[in-house]
C-alpha cells in the first residue's frame, strides 16, 4: 500500500520536496549558528551512530545504512527528527506558499 492516498498527494510531494529539503537546510544552518550547543548534540549523536554502523556485522547492510547516513537527505532527515522540527506534510500546511489541499484533491 502507498504511503500517499491518491496521485494529488505524491506530485504534490515530489513537487514540494526539494523546497522543504532547502527549508531544512537552512534551518541547520540557522541551528549551527544559533543553537551551536545543541547542534553539537546532534553531530555528536550523528558521529556515535556512523560508529556503531561501521562495526555492524553485515556488510550489505552497512553499505546500505552508511550510504543513507552520509547523504544529505539522511542528515537532513536526521536533524528534522532531532530537533523536533516539522516533517514535510506539517511544514506544508504551516510553511509552504502553495500547500495541498485535501478537499481539491477529492473534487
Amino acid at each position: 500500500m502507498s504511503k500517499w492516498t491518491n496521485k494529488e498527494e505524491t506530485l504534490h510531494y515530489e513537487q514540494h520536496r526539494p523546497a522543504y529539503q532547502t527549508w531544512l537546510a537552512t534551518e541547520e544552518a540557522r541551528y549551527r549558528q544559533e543553537f551551536s550547543d545543541e547542534y553539537a548534540r546532534f553531530q555528536a549523536k550523528r558521529a556515535r551512530a556512523r560508529a556503531d554502523i561501521r562495526v555492524s556485522p553485515s556488510s550489505n547492510l552497512r553499505v546500505h545504512l552508511l550510504t543513507y547516513h552520509d547523504d544529505v537527505t539522511g542528515r537532513l532527515t536526521d536533524f528534522q527528527k532531532f530537533m523536533g522540527l516539522p516533517d514535510f506534510w506539517q511544514w506544508d500546511a504551516q510553511f509552504n506558499d502553495t500547500p495541498f489541499n485535501q478537499a481539491d484533491s477529492q473534487s
